[in-house]
C-alpha cells in the first residue's frame, strides 16, 4: 500500500455557503472628516486636562560661577607625596607581605599547569599513537586465541 494511493475522502455534511453583501467591497462615497487623531483629542476624550496635570514651575536662580576645570576620569596619577611620611602599621606591612608571597606561590602553580598542559597538548598525538598500538596488538591476541579455541 502507497500512502498516496487511497483516495481522498469527501465528508458527507455540505460546506456552508458564503453570503456576500453587494456593498461590502465598496469604498465609502464621502471621504472622512478627520484622518489623524492628535493627542488633544485622546486626552478630552480620557477627561484629562493638561493645564490640571502639569504643575507650575517656578523659575530657579542660579548663582553664575565660572566654570571650573574639569579633569578627565582617567589612571590616577601616582605621583609620590613627599609631603608627609608614610607610616604603616607592623601586622598590616607584615600581612601584605604575607599575601604577596602566596600570590607568588600561586603565580608558579599556574606557570606549572600551564607547561604541564603544553606538554599534554604536544603529547596527544603520540599518546593517541601508543593507545591505538596497545588495542591493535590487544585485538590480535583476542584473534588469534579465537582461533586456537574454536579450531580443535
Amino acid at each position: 500500500m502507497w500512502p498516496f494511493s487511497f483516495k481522498k475522502k469527501v465528508p458527507k455534511v455540505p460546506f456552508p455557503e458564503g453570503r456576500l453583501d453587494e456593498g461590502s467591497l465598496r469604498f465609502p462615497r464621502h471621504a472622512p472628516l478627520e484622518k489623524v487623531i492628535g493627542p488633544e483629542k485622546v486626552q478630552e476624550a480620557a477627561g484629562i486636562n493638561k493645564k490640571e496635570m502639569l504643575p507650575e514651575t517656578e523659575e530657579l536662580a542660579f548663582e553664575e560661577s565660572p566654570m571650573e576645570e574639569v579633569t578627565p576620569m582617567g589612571l590616577p596619577s601616582f605621583q609620590p607625596q613627599v609631603s608627609e611620611p608614610l607610616f604603616i602599621k607592623k601586622e598590616v606591612y607584615q600581612r601584605m607581605l604575607g599575601e604577596l608571597e602566596s600570590l607568588c606561590g600561586d603565580l608558579l602553580n599556574l606557570n606549572e599547569l600551564n607547561t604541564d598542559l603544553e606538554k599534554s597538548e604536544f603529547n596527544e598525538e603520540n599518546n593517541f599513537a601508543l593507545l591505538r598500538k596497545y588495542v591493535k596488538s590487544m585485538h590480535d591476541r583476542l584473534l588469534q586465541a579465537d582461533k586456537v579455541l574454536f579450531k580443535s
